[in-house]
């Protein structure tokens, strides 16, 4: 017996409805908050000309180029926020209705029902449908990767190897990471067909490997000597803090909080404790396993690639680089509820296990609306949020040509972005600009223009006072009057630079705060001034 029965028709009605549903959580405040500084670093990458733009992916942000393209080309009808994240948003759509799909051809019309409601409500996929980034258009297409896996092992067919190969390398040239989830269950099948010497299904595996690598290969090449750079940033980081890699216990916790409670609640940003979604979802996957065991099979075996690759510092673990599991995660539950919905004694506890998880997603929802209504003090930083227009307006409304602005590293590629609407920054900037400034010896003149400095990367310099040295280098010396612009700030660094300022003989002439974003004015006394003071 079905939980849910109806005509083909009505099925229609309910997927449509699902699609609403998801459209509109993904559409409400799509243009609410400002960009952070990764999607403004996104939005400079793009700008470079495509037949440059590889070269400059490969400088800037270090992913595979893809994502870049296509908003270079979304970007010839605008770039406002709303406008930018939009491509998102579409993606996003996509992977939605792939989610569907998946869910109806592993559980039916109940399937794609519980699976699809759970893609369209999960906050960690509204959040990245809402972000200038490669995040949903990876998920979108590793939601119809699956499909096309499910469809290459039951039926074969030429059809469905092109289509896992196309979609295995879209989502691949989207995010590095995407080969976890890609190949983990291709090894799975390809191991099982030639232990049972299913020469067909072989020869249908190394067709779609071919063609995958065929069309991922030149265009991964470029950018895979950053990515082994980065790979040995993040060991030579981990082995300075050993005590930020737990073990035992307490890594398989913070793992399953990481992936798990992240995806369905944004923990640890939301009020949402983590062993709530966490055992809702175990409390479902087990009827997963006795309906789907080959699905289960391959996604333990993604888990465990994923993981060994973690604690080996090849790729981090969770958060959002574990939005390479998502699909599957989703899928696990929203499968596990549509198999219950058969037992005639699980039905009941089950379906409100499934609605628990359900409510913890509606309620991390990461729109700005829905966080100010319910994290009053927004004090926890879901979505990240760096509210750095309203400061720009302001800085640009009170600020003279003749006071100096320093702009701090981390507020440079969303400050210029913002801007550029009063023209108050040089518009032939390079797509990667910041970095020149950030690191060069000699920065480029587009680095300190129309009075405006963009500062060196700070975080080079541990003492407060070499880096407020820093700002004087930038400006060459110290003016009477400076505006410092700050965002995407790391621990106490804007108070410690103004305080260091004051230090310095510098008084606070006026301040406008933002959410993780501020512009200070700070003021020498005159020699006047200076006398009459006590």
């Amino acid at each position: 017996m079905k939980l849910l029965s109806t005509t083909p028709r009505r099925e229609l009605v309910w997927y449509a409805a699902i699609m609403l549903l998801a459209l509109a959580l993904r559409v409400w405040d799509l243009g609410a908050r400002s960009l952070w500084f990764d999607e403004a670093t996104e939005y400079w990458v793009a700008t470079a000309p495509l037949t440059q733009l590889a070269h400059y992916v490969s400088e800037g942000t270090g992913d595979p180029p893809l994502y870049s393209f296509l908003l270079h080309m979304w970007m010839k009808l605008g770039a406002g926020e709303a406008w930018l994240r939009s491509l998102s948003l579409i993606v996003s759509m996509g992977g939605v209705a792939g989610m569907i799909v998946l869910g109806k051809r592993l559980g039916g019309f109940t399937g794609a029902v519980t699976v699809g409601a759970l893609a369209a409500i999960n906050p960690a996929d509204i959040r990245y449908a809402q972000e200038v980034g490669q995040y949903a258009l990876m998920l979108g297409t590793l939601a119809w990767n699956l499909v096309a896996f499910h469809g290459l092992w039951r039926d074969g067919g030429k059809r469905w190897v092109i289509a896992w190969a196309l979609s295995a390398f879209v989502a691949t040239a989207a995010y590095y990471g995407a080969v976890f989830p890609v190949f983990a269950p291709f090894a799975c099948v390809l191991f099982e067909s030639l232990a049972r010497r299913d020469g067909a299904r072989v020869r249908r595996l190394a067709m779609g490997a071919a063609i995958y690598a065929l069309l991922t290969v030149p265009v991964l090449w470029p950018v895979l000597p950053d990515q082994l750079a980065r790979v040995l940033d993040t060991r030579s980081a981990l082995a300075q803090a050993p005590e930020a890699r737990p073990e035992g216990l307490k890594l398989v916790w913070r793992w399953l909080g990481n992936l798990i409670a992240f995806q369905f609640s944004g923990w640890p940003y939301t009020h949402v404790q983590a062993w709530v979604p966490i055992v809702c979802w175990f409390a479902l996957a087990p009827f997963a396993l006795v309906s789907q065991r080959r699905w289960i099979v391959w996604f333990v075996a993604t888990w465990i690639v994923y993981g060994v690759a973690s604690l080996f510092e090849i790729f981090p673990f969770g958060f959002r680089w574990g939005l390479i599991m998502l699909p599957q995660v989703v899928a696990v539950a929203g499968l596990g509820f549509a198999a219950a919905a058969h037992s005639r004694w699980w039905r009941l506890p089950v379906a409100v296990v499934y609605a628990g998880l359900v409510l913890v997603s509606a309620m991390s929802l990461p729109n700005l609306t829905m966080r100010n209504w319910i994290d009053k003090g927004r004090k926890l930083n879901w979505p990240e949020t760096e509210d750095l227009r309203p400061v720009v307006a302001y800085w640009y409304e009170k600020s003279f040509d003749t006071q100096a602005t320093y702009v701090f590293y981390g507020a440079a590629p969303a400050f210029a972005y913002y801007a550029q609407r009063y023209e108050a920054t040089r518009n032939d900037l390079p797509p990667t600009w910041n970095l020149h400034c950030w690191h060069d010896e000699n920065p480029p003149d587009y680095c300190r223009s129309k009075n405006i400095f963009y500062g060196s990367w700070l975080r080079r310099f541990p003492a407060p006072a070499d880096r407020v040295m820093s700002i004087f280098s930038t400006m060459a010396g110290k003016p009477q009057e400076l505006w410092i612009v700050f965002s995407h700030v790391h621990g106490n660094e804007s108070v410690d630079i103004v305080q260091r300022m004051q230090a310095n003989g510098y008084q606070v002439a006026d301040v406008t705060e933002a959410r993780a974003a501020a512009a200070v004015l700070l003021r020498l006394p005159s020699s006047s001034e200076s006398d009459s003071s006590p």
